[in-house]
């Protein structure tokens, strides 16, 4: 069965984003791509959230966005097709196709790019997760999980060194079998005590069970 994750990374460099820093308040929702693989992809969005005339002054101002035209404006949504420029710093496009990842949404904040992908194996994720790093792309892992159920829909939520804990034990092969890196190795790159990360990762992983089951986790 495929694997599941959702992604939050982030680079002032990506598409948008000087945009969306003018113009805060906006939400972007990729809802399709044209030439999705290319390094310079024509997005089609809804834009929401925001003001639209300073936002459409700003992609036009924004040197990531090569061209921009407006398909349609309703009254509380924009929808929008946009080249990305050939200078932009892309990874969704290219590092997925490098990587064997297929898109499933795509959300483009002031905060970063959400993504939710679909992976042929959890070594795709650290290939994919290689590729933003050598690009200074900051990359959270938010959730992974098998088929269509979301694992991070639920009261029982990640601390955030809980989440950065299991997300180096499954982006280095902790929890394969066999084990590709040992609890004293992840205890190292954490910074932190050999029991300090046995206890992340058993909270963490407690927390994730709770919450598919949907059953009380003890905190």
């Amino acid at each position: 069965m495929s694997l599941i994750a959702e992604i939050r990374f982030y680079s002032p460099d990506l598409p948008f984003m000087d945009a969306l820093a003018t113009v805060p308040s906006m939400t972007l929702d990729v809802e399709g791509t044209v030439g999705e693989h290319s390094d310079q992809p024509l997005l089609i969005i809804w834009a929401y959230g925001g003001a639209f005339e300073p936002f459409e002054a700003a992609i036009e101002a924004d040197e990531t966005i090569e061209s921009v035209q407006t398909v349609n404006r309703l009254s509380d949504r924009r929808l929008y097709r946009a080249r990305v420029a050939e200078s932009a710093t892309m990874v969704l496009y290219p590092a997925e196709a490098e990587s064997g990842i297929s898109r499933l949404s795509v959300t483009v904040t002031a905060n970063g790019v959400d993504s939710r992908v679909r992976l042929p194996d959890r070594n795709a994720l650290k290939v994919f997760r290689q590729i933003c790093e050598r690009a200074d792309v900051s990359f959270s892992l938010r959730g992974i999980y098998e088929g269509e159920e979301s694992a991070t829909n639920g009261r029982h939520e990640l601390s955030k060194k809980q989440r950065e804990a299991l997300e180096l034990a499954v982006c280095e092969g902790y929890f394969t079998v066999p084990r590709q890196i040992t609890l004293e190795e992840l205890s190292e790159q954490l910074d932190i005590s050999r029991q300090a990360a046995s206890e992340r990762i058993r909270r963490g992983c407690q927390k994730l069970v709770s919450n598919a089951l949907n059953v009380a986790a003890d905190q």
